[in-house]
């Protein structure tokens, strides 16, 4: 991950000077601003961005046992928690620039029209390969990253000496689940809008990290008490 990101630094760097070198975007296609006040941003942020893509952040909770320097866990997540928002921001932003808000909502893949459309001097054009390798890139980082949070949670459920041994039958399920859960793309994006949104973001990721949290502090609660009357003796 630590080669990849400067890779991904780059292509992407080289993949909007080559949006603006093309000439395609288009300012006023970001207008009106705020047309109708924040309502529909903030209907649109709660919950719908809040478990995607920002929800899944719960998985790296999995991994914080495992830092070598956990005190840096909270600088870090927090910097790539806003690094990644001003990213998003930024794509989306140059996105409708540069084909439309009406084009961006019809679009699967906005970024891969958008790069599609550069085309200099007849010759450097057809740059949707940029796009599908950082994709390729992304994906299957985040896919090893909930994979393997999976696989240390079911070890650790099923008190198992290492989690290396439940890789395969881990492997083979999440395979058929991938080709189960939905046929196509589009039933892939209307089960993840509605199933997950009622059925997976309160519980996975509100309530039951909610709950931990609260069993934590009092148990601190307690361990201060404990450690206080101890000293006092």
């Amino acid at each position: 991950a630590e080669v990849f990101i400067v890779i991904l630094l780059f292509i992407g760097f080289t993949g909007n000077v080559l949006i603006f070198v093309s000439g395609n975007i288009v300012p006023h296609n970001l207008q009106p601003f705020l047309e109708n006040g924040w309502k529909p941003i903030l209907t649109t942020a709660f919950p719908l961005l809040t478990f995607f893509p920002f929800g899944e952040i719960i998985a790296f909770t999995m991994l914080f046992p495992y830092l070598n320097r956990p005190e840096l866990a909270k600088k870090v997540g927090l910097f790539a928690l806003f690094s990644s928002g001003i990213s998003l921001a930024w794509t989306t932003s140059l996105n409708i620039a540069v084909l439309s808000v009406e084009v961006v909502e019809r679009s699967t893949f906005p970024l891969l029209s958008s790069i599609a459309k550069v085309n200099l001097m007849e010759f450097l054009q057809r740059l949707d390969a940029l796009v599908v390798l950082t994709l390729l890139i992304l994906m299957f980082f985040k896919i090893s990253i909930l994979f393997y949070s999976a696989v240390i949670g079911m070890a650790d459920l099923f008190n198992l000496k290492n989690h290396q041994q439940i890789l395969l039958p881990a492997g083979i399920i999440l395979i058929f689940l991938s080709i189960a859960i939905a046929s196509n793309f589009a039933e892939h994006i209307e089960e993840g809008q509605k199933t997950t949104q009622y059925f997976f973001f309160p519980p996975i990721m509100v309530i039951i990290p909610l709950v931990m949290l609260f069993v934590s502090m009092i148990q601190n609660g307690f361990k201060k008490k404990d450690k206080s009357k101890s000293n006092v003796t």
